[in-house]
């Protein structure tokens, strides 16, 4: 589960830093698809006409919003390798919104099967939200006190003297 959450966020992330927000934000209405899908096939959920139609009219939203922000304007014939090294270090915006909405999409499936997955946890167990979701951001809360302690720990001096900087040097901690 804590697996999934990683992923799923720091492929968000990343594509965030690749995009515009509002091109992330849109981009980020391709859950429900994914949720219906995952639900369909996992859960054995039954939907229904009209809620398909919705699923692909939002999809389809979501879809001109990508394509409107990442119009390339020229082709490069070269391997898929070296296309996204190019993009990822290249300043040609619409290469980059077009890679940033890929990773979203695909961050989105993450989500996708992390929500299917608490929803049969949820629905097997009778767990109930409260305890579920402390013992989720404990858990989250113990990945980050390690994070830390192997930042600050001896051998790591560049992350220190940056950490350091940031809590206790006076114009930095005035912002």
């Amino acid at each position: 589960m804590m697996l999934m959450i990683v992923c799923g966020t720091t492929l968000m992330n990343v594509g965030l830093i690749l995009t515009p927000v509002s091109i992330y934000q849109m981009s980020r209405g391709a859950l429900v698809l994914w949720v219906g899908i995952l639900s369909v096939m996992f859960l054995r959920r039954h939907l229904y006409l009209y809620q398909w139609t919705s699923l692909c009219i939002a999809v389809l939203g979501v879809c001109l919003v990508g394509l409107s922000g990442s119009l390339v304007k020229k082709s490069v014939n070269e391997g898929p390798l070296e296309g996204l090294i190019r993009i990822a270090t290249s300043d040609d915006d619409p290469a980059k919104v077009a890679l940033g909405v890929v990773l979203i999409l695909f961050a989105q499936n993450f989500t996708a099967c992390q929500y299917v997955v608490e929803e049969k946890i949820m629905t097997r167990y009778k767990v109930e939200p409260l305890v579920s979701t402390t013992q989720v951001k404990v858990q989250e809360l113990m990945i980050g006190c390690c994070n830390l302690g192997r930042i600050l720990w001896p051998n790591h001096h560049p992350y220190r003297h940056a950490l350091s900087t940031l809590l206790f040097q006076r114009p930095i901690s005035l912002l």
